[in-house]
């Protein structure tokens, strides 16, 4: 298995967002495609399509030889085209549709930026912004099919989707809130708080597979666990970057690894997966109980006093004081200094954009 390796592409800006394109679930090969927006250069920022994808083997070159290539070899983004864009990048989705709506977000005499989108489906995107307000959109609509105006009386810094008609948002005093876009009322459905000070929370993301599993990051770096079933606080805390986490994503289809990325410089890869291996010790027990006993591993009653003692754990993300320390924690930018302010993760390749105005490439990135 080739090492991970990461290459810099150097830009003429800030980088703010980068994203992959997303690849339909019958594609034989993930997209090479990705798009970055920028920010600090005044009203002339730009929002850019790249390209990384891989050149496929010829005749006169034999897969193995590709194969060994590709894997040293550094991929060079090439642009593809780029759009001017008034103001700072702040959020960045891509979509099959083109459609633009103006000033969703504003206050009494001037407007405001729009801080996140979220998008379910391709049909429904739900927008916040600094006034604190939420809007609900759908393509074909040239006005928000619903507003909020007054969700929140501070900055909403990100939002996501849950479930169809569920959002979470995160705030500048560090609460996270769930709203239910179903509900004719303006207030939210549930409200979580950050334990101690209450430090701005900047990024959010919810468990692929788990929605009831969501993660934030905020002004002190802390890395924040919650769920959704439990109180109103976080289930864990973990201490992380020495500065603002900006961004943070779980792994699409290995939710047991997370990245994150900060002002100082880092981004950390989480892995969680021998938690999990460590989680799946009571169903190992109990079907080795059952198959002594004669009994089904699907039987409600094949769990022996002993291995009905040892607790069950639904998520490595939230585990038991004894998993958690079966947590790896990689840098993947060591040296680096210049803030890191996006990320984004397709199976074993990793984007990342800084202030430096350099675009990260990581690849080969070892996902259990």
């Amino acid at each position: 298995m080739a090492e991970s390796s990461s290459f810099a592409k150097f830009v003429s800006e800030k980088i703010s967002k980068i994203r992959w394109q997303p690849t339909p679930t019958q594609a034989i090969r993930k997209s090479g495609i990705f798009a970055t927006g920028s920010w600090d250069n005044g009203d002339d920022n730009r929002i850019c399509i790249w390209n990384i994808e891989d050149v496929p083997p010829t005749e006169d070159i034999s897969m193995d030889a590709y194969m060994n290539e590709q894997l040293d070899a550094e991929i060079e983004p090439t642009l593809l085209c780029e759009h001017h864009h008034r103001g700072d990048v702040t959020d960045l989705v891509m979509l099959s549709v083109t459609q633009t709506w103006e000033k969703l977000h504003h206050f009494p005499v001037n407007t405001c930026s729009c801080t996140g989108i979220a998008v379910k489906a391709d049909d429904t995107y739900v927008t916040v912004g600094e006034d604190g307000r939420i809007n609900l959109l759908h393509p074909g609509h040239n006005v928000p099919v619903r507003t909020i105006d007054e969700a929140d009386n501070c900055t909403l810094n990100a939002v996501t989707f849950l479930k169809q008609s569920e959002a979470a948002t995160v705030n500048s005093i560090g609460q996270l809130k769930v709203w239910d876009l179903r509900q004719t009322t303006d207030k939210p459905s549930q409200i979580f708080l950050m334990t101690g000070e209450r430090v701005p929370l900047h990024c959010i993301d919810k468990h692929p597979t788990q929605p009831h599993i969501v993660a934030t990051g905020g002004e002190d770096g802390t890395l924040c666990i919650w769920d959704m079933r439990q109180d109103k606080f976080p289930v864990t805390l973990l201490s992380a970057h020495s500065a603002d986490m900006w961004e943070l994503k779980f792994h699409t289809t290995h939710p047991d690894n997370l990245f994150s990325c900060s002002e100082d410089g880092s981004v950390w890869h989480w892995d969680r997966s021998a938690a999990s291996a460590y989680s799946n010790v009571p169903n190992l027990i109990a079907q080795k109980d059952a198959s002594l006993f004669g009994k089904s591993p699907f039987s409600s009653s094949l769990l022996t006093p002993a291995a009905s003692k040892i607790p069950t754990v639904s998520s490595p993300w939230l585990s038991s004081e004894a998993s958690k320390q079966c947590l790896d924690i990689t840098d993947l930018m060591t040296g680096n200094t210049m803030p890191v302010n996006t990320l984004d993760i397709v199976d074993t390749t990793l984007l990342c954009g800084t202030d430096g105005g350099q675009i990260y490439t990581v690849k080969n990135l070892i996902i259990k």
